[in-house]
């Protein structure tokens, strides 16, 4: 692995650990943004993570970040700030122009998804979840969609998901 390969995790619990655990499994260089140094931190740069703090909210720490990176895990907790951090995330990669890939994997309900309300509701067994994969070429996400893996895989889950595949031709 280059440092090419570096791979920004946000988060150093949950989610954000394990995906760290598979991505240092595999030797590949990650760095792990937090918001302040405890025992999760501690435990990441265990399996030989870079580990800095900062806040997503705040596009300095969201660039400085992102200095040397190429690919980004953005994973946050449901909270008031997460519209404003994933916001922050998708502004600054972009203006830093350097990335290959973004995945941000989201899972909030119905009424937190609004640019007004944060608060619980009564759809709160209601998630969604986004994942988003850039390819290479527009053709290589219509075969992906297109393909009998895929589309194995849909039938596999449950009627009660709604799935909601969208395929946007970037810019170069």
């Amino acid at each position: 692995m280059t440092d090419r390969d570096l791979v920004l995790v946000t988060g150093a619990g949950g989610v954000g650990r394990l995906v760290t655990e598979q991505l240092r499994a595999q030797n590949v260089p990650v760095r792990v943004l937090s918001r302040r140094e405890d025992h999760r931190t501690d435990q990441v740069r265990a399996l030989g993570a870079e580990v800095v703090t900062g806040d997503l909210t705040r596009a300095e720490t969201v660039a400085a970040a992102l200095d040397g990176v190429r690919r980004v895990y953005f994973g946050l907790s449901v909270s008031p700030d997460h519209l404003l951090a994933a916001t922050v995330m998708a502004t600054v990669a972009k203006a830093h122009g350097n990335l290959d890939l973004l995945v941000d994997m989201s899972q909030m309900t119905v009424s937190q998804m609004t640019a007004t309300s944060t608060t619980e509701s009564h759809q709160q067994r209601l998630h969604w979840r986004v994942v988003l994969i850039e390819f290479d070429s527009f053709e290589q996400a219509v075969a992906a969609y297109e393909s009998a893996a895929y589309q194995e895989a849909l039938a596999e889950l449950p009627d009660g998901f709604e799935r909601d595949f969208r395929i946007i031709e970037g810019l170069d």
